[in-house]
């Protein structure tokens, strides 16, 4: 398990708080490792600021269709002392560059009518994220999506990573390997 130098204070927005599967995906990004990075749906910045913690060499980008998220994200940078790049943007709708890693851990639980916390609802965005990732991936690139059993993979390329079970239910992260120029 990843010890993280990341402390939640007070989140006050609707932004995801990171658990189980934060700390996962942020485990298997440290895995692979690269110089430019980019965390979709960075809520928090869990994920990115501790990557550019280990990785201080690295260009790392967060980015969140959430304005909050966003500037909670830069404060929590901020206080620490690291240097994260943070867009606002619905998925790639406002990046222009390409990353030799992409994570996602998207909102996977399927809409069945249930009132959860709609952080956490798929809404077509897993479709849509693995649909456009490859083409923000440099040649070699990486882009990794987490998400849960009950969520159905149906695009192409993307390949079963790593898994992890919980007491309710079992994380996966899915892979995609952009090969060639």
């Amino acid at each position: 398990m990843v010890k993280t130098i990341f402390k939640i204070i007070n989140i006050k927005f609707m932004i995801y708080y990171p658990d189980e599967d934060s700390v996962f995906l942020l485990e298997v990004s440290l895995e692979i490792g690269a110089r430019k990075f980019l965390d979709m749906g960075t809520g928090t910045g869990l994920i990115a600021i501790e990557y550019k913690t280990k990785y201080p060499e690295s260009y790392v980008v967060g980015a969140d269709i959430s304005q909050e998220a966003i500037r909670y994200a830069e404060s929590r940078a901020k206080d620490i002392g690291i240097q994260v790049k943070f867009i606002l943007s619905d998925l790639f709708e406002n990046i222009n560059e390409r990353f030799d890693l992409i994570v996602f851990n998207s909102p996977y639980l399927p809409d069945d009518g249930m009132e959860y916390d709609p952080t956490v609802i798929d809404r077509g965005v897993v479709r849509r994220f693995m649909e456009m990732a490859p083409n923000y991936l440099n040649p070699e690139g990486k882009a990794l999506i987490l998400t849960n059993n009950l969520t159905h993979i149906q695009t192409e390329g993307w390949k079963l990573y790593r898994s992890r079970r919980l007491f309710f239910e079992e994380l996966r992260i899915y892979m995609y390997l952009k090969t060639g120029f």
